[in-house]
Parts: C-alpha cells; structure tokens; sequence
C-alpha cells in the first residue's frame, strides 16, 4: 500500500473512525469504509451512488454503530430513515476487486476486515430481488455479493 495512502487512512480513522475510500469505476462509483473493522463490524461498500452521498451513508451508518447497532448480511434496516435497504454479503471477488485497499490497511495485522455490500432500494422502497423493482437501477447500482462474471 502506499504510505501516503496508509497515513491518511490512518489519519481519518483517528480523527473520525473510519474514512471513505471512493472511485468512479466505467460502471459507475463505487464507495467502501476503512475502519469499521476496528470496532468489529464490516466495512460497507456502496455502488452506484456518487462519492459524497456515499460518505453521508456511511457516517449515518457509522454513528448507528456507535449507538450498538450491528450490520449483518442478510438484514434489513432503515439506515436510511424512510428507505429499507439490506445488506449482503460481498462476493470474494468483488472484496478483491474494489476493496483491495481495504485489505492492504489491514495486511499484517490481527485484523482481517469482512464486508458488505448496502444494497438501495428504488424510490418505491423495492430491492433488487423483489417484484417490482425499477430495471433501469440494475444498470447503476451493481450486484456485487454474487460472483463476478
């Protein structure tokens, strides 16, 4: 990892609990927390949702788990206020893929971080899996807890 990179991670951590670390794949961004792993709890990737935004997620979703809460695959929570999402467990793949920073912070240490992946319902509140949901989304917010293709 570069030490640049490790300072500032570190640096955010310390000041903030976590930090976001954000990139605009061709398909769209994608947005995962470093730091969540150091209060015991997986760090959340998001996508499809600009980088700022995604931040205001996480810091929600950060002061949550602070408050007790804990976010597990297969949940379903209001994080959001009047939105339900879920959370689902990222692919092997796509941890290696889009949070190999993640990884590399945490290589070396007694830490291995877990993830998952906070999955947006459509603005009529239906998730990707259920009848209903908007198809046009599938094309922004990828799935990223199946195998990659």
């Amino acid at each position: 990892m570069n030490p640049g990179l490790k300072t500032h991670i570190m640096d955010d951590i310390a000041r903030s609990g976590f930090t976001t670390l954000a990139s605009n794949d061709p398909a769209g961004w994608i947005a995962h927390t470093v730091g969540l792993t150091d209060r015991g709890h997986p760090e959340i990737l998001i996508s499809g949702l600009r980088g700022d935004y995604c931040h205001r997620v996480f810091w929600t979703a950060y002061e949550a788990i602070m408050e007790g809460r804990h976010f597990k695959a297969g949940q379903l929570d209001d994080t959001l206020g009047n939105l339900t999402c879920a959370f689902k467990t990222l692919s092997p793949a796509a941890a290696k893929k889009f949070c190999g920073q993640a990884q590399a912070f945490y290589a070396g240490t007694s830490k291995t971080p877990t993830f998952v992946q906070l999955v947006m319902p459509d603005k009529e509140g239906h998730l990707p899996w259920q009848p209903g949901y908007n198809a046009e989304l599938m094309k922004v917010q990828r799935h990223l807890w199946v195998q990659l293709h």
